[in-house]
């Protein structure tokens, strides 16, 4: 698929890491690709080289496809469902897009795009 990618890094917050998971994989995921603009995602988590490594700072990561044509889309449907998260808050109500209190607040996020046509073992 060409077009664009969203990378997300996240962590769950201390003691939480299940219910942080099982959020993740069975209503974030889909409640992301349930916006406009937004084709797939997949999660996947850290796997240390050797047994002795350090953790990264973020243990996990969410890469989110978007196909051509529809960044705009899917900038401001994002944008849109997390100002409604934090209002909902506010006005004691459930927002469309509900952000698990078991994920650490803090995590980056990047949006890339295409620049080559992918490659796949023939």
């Amino acid at each position: 698929m060409s077009g664009h990618i969203l990378v997300v890094l996240t962590e769950p917050v201390a003691g939480r890491e299940d219910e942080y998971n099982d959020w993740y994989d069975h209503t974030h995921l889909r409640d992301v690709v349930g916006l406009d603009g937004f084709a797939s995602a997949q999660r996947y988590a850290f796997v240390a080289p050797h047994a002795d490594s350090d953790s990264p700072l973020y243990r996990y990561l969410a890469i989110y496809e978007v196909p051509e044509g529809q960044l705009d889309r899917a900038r401001e449907a994002l944008a849109a469902a997390v100002d409604d998260s934090r209002r909902a808050a506010g006005e004691g109500r459930t927002p469309d897009m509900y952000l698990s209190p078991a994920m650490n607040p803090s995590r980056l996020a990047w949006w890339f795009e295409a620049i080559s046509e992918r490659v796949e073992e023939s």
